[in-house]
C-alpha cells in the first residue's frame, strides 16, 4: 500500500491569461558619449544615468573634446583599453522623459 495519493486520470492544464500590454512610454532624444569597449562593442562612457546625457550633440562633442584633449592617449588606453583610443564620439539615444536615463547602452 502506497502513502502517495493516486494521480488523477485527467490532468487539467492551468488557464493561461494573456499578459496585459502596456504601451512603451514616450521617449526623448538626448546625446551621450560613447566608445568601443574591450569586447569590441560601442557603449556609453560612464554610468547609464540622465546626468550623463546632453541636450545637444555639440554639448556631447565638447565633453569628448575635454576627455581626449585633457588626457594622453596612453592614459586613455590604461583606463578604457587600447581599442578605445580614437573611438570616443557622441551618439543620439532614446531616453525616458523627466530623468533622461537612456533606454539602452549599446550602439551600432
Amino acid at each position: 500500500m502506497s502513502v502517495y495519493p493516486k494521480r488523477p486520470a485527467v490532468v487539467e492544464t492551468p488557464r493561461v491569461v494573456a499578459p496585459r500590454i502596456v504601451p512603451w512610454p514616450a521617449t526623448v532624444t538626448r546625446f551621450v558619449v560613447t566608445f568601443i569597449n574591450r569586447n569590441g562593442m560601442r557603449t556609453i562612457l560612464g554610468p547609464v544615468q540622465g546626468r550623463n546625457t546632453f541636450a545637444t550633440r555639440s554639448e556631447a562633442a565638447d565633453w569628448v573634446a575635454a576627455i581626449v584633449g585633457g588626457n594622453a592617449s596612453y592614459r586613455l588606453a590604461e583606463i578604457y583599453g587600447a581599442q578605445a583610443v580614437g573611438s570616443f564620439e557622441p551618439r543620439a539615444v532614446a531616453c525616458y522623459p523627466g530623468h533622461h536615463d537612456p533606454t539602452t547602452v549599446w550602439f551600432d
